[in-house]
């Protein structure tokens, strides 16, 4: 990629050609939305429908408890409309009397058209709730399910993964993704599941406690054909011959996301003009225009440009540098009105999916040490 800029006058003149390479792929959703479902805790269950072993229990909801052969079902009793793009996330826990590795059987996000609407609830054990296995049967069906499974049965590619199963089917994962962590080990884990109705494609997105978000993987979904108009949302989980307690946390959706290649992560801190402000234009398509615009900053005042293609968010003065390591630098000055921009035209040939994160650090005199930085942009090219 290439960005013409005006050349600085404070610092020696740079190239006005800057290579970018993106070498790291994760997931990024932009938020004029609506929130549908706001559950900061389960110290009520009001909205949802239990069934079988689902309880709420000490502000959690607990799928199924730390017992063997237990079933349960947990969904919002409104159903939703699928033909919005929306996010969800939610964080959850799996621990038990067990010894970590030794639990089972998973749990699962549920997105449904059954007959039986927020009642729907099917096998234990390696079927987690929402698959056939041989008791009581039938499957939840139409159905997409991103399963969360700690167990491996015969049709499993590993004990812990992150699975897309349709129509209940359990034995065939549509996608799949191993986790390097433990899913039964007791931590809290953090889920992101985006789906984008305008392309049809579904995003799933983990970590583990405070690690930033990592994209498992993305696949192409029509929902609407899937599932029809409507549907309900939720969760299931199972245990067989093992078990652990399966608890949610906490559940948040916002619907009519639309997708973005530009995200604010913040970051910035004050200036003697305020906190230096970054923002971008661009829809990031090949040939397409590109900017980057800052604003807020001293007058004339020099700075780096930033760039990071894994960023290490790293806590500095009260703010967050996302641009850690630092794969580029970029020497530049504001201009007489306290601001900055970049423009360039967006290459061809850049994957879909690649990011990088972009920040700006500004001497200030003023300031105690000397120096301001932005907010972060992240882009990600679509």
């Amino acid at each position: 990629m290439e960005f013409a800029m005006t050349p600085p006058t404070t610092f020696p003149r740079i190239r006005r050609t800057i290579a970018l390479t993106v070498l790291m792929c994760l997931v990024a959703w932009a938020a004029p939305s609506a929130q549908v479902i706001d559950l900061p805790d389960f110290g009520s269950s009001a909205g949802l429908t239990l069934n079988g072993d689902a309880a709420t229990a000490a502000s959690v909801l607990r799928v199924v408890p730390d017992a063997g052969s237990q079933s349960g079902s947990a969904f919002w009793s409104t159903p939703l409309s699928t033909l919005e793009s929306f996010e969800t996330g939610f964080r959850f826990q799996i621990s038990g009397s067990l010894l970590p590795g030794l639990g089972s059987d998973g749990m699962a996000f549920v997105i449904q058209a059954d007959p039986r609407g927020d009642t729907a609830l099917d096998d234990g054990g390696g079927v987690l709730g929402y698959g056939y296995e041989q008791a009581s049967g039938p499957e939840i069906t139409p159905s997409a399910v991103v399963e969360f499974d700690i167990h491996s049965n015969w049709w499993d590619p590993d004990d812990d993964h992150v699975a897309l199963m349709l129509n209940g089917e359990a034995i065939e994962h549509v996608a799949s993704a191993s986790v390097v962590e433990l899913l039964d080990d007791g931590d809290v884990k953090n889920a992101l599941i985006a789906y984008d109705a305008d392309d049809k494609q579904l995003r799933v997105s983990f970590s583990e406690g405070a690690d930033p978000l990592v994209l498992l993987f993305t696949q192409p979904l029509d929902l609407q054909a899937l599932v029809g108009d409507e549907a309900w949302f939720g969760f299931s989980a199972a245990t067989g011959g093992g078990h652990a307690a399966h608890d949610i946390l906490d559940w948040g959706m916002t619907q009519g996301n639309a997708w973005s290649p530009w995200t604010d992560v913040g970051g910035g801190i004050l200036g003697s003009h305020g906190v230096p402000s970054l923002t971008g234009e661009g829809s990031l398509v090949a040939g397409s225009p590109t900017s980057l615009h800052l604003v807020n900053t001293p007058p004339n005042a020099p700075m780096y440009l930033w760039m990071s293609f894994t960023s290490t968010p790293t806590p500095l003065f009260g703010g967050v540098l996302y641009t850690v390591p630092i794969d580029l630098e970029v020497l530049l000055n504001a201009d007489a009105a306290g601001g900055m921009s970049l423009s360039t035209v967006w290459p061809a040939g850049i994957p879909g999916g690649f990011n990088t994160w972009f920040q700006c650090v500004i001497q200030d005199n003023t300031l105690r040490p000397r120096l301001s930085f932005s907010n972060a942009l992240r882009l990600t090219t679509p």
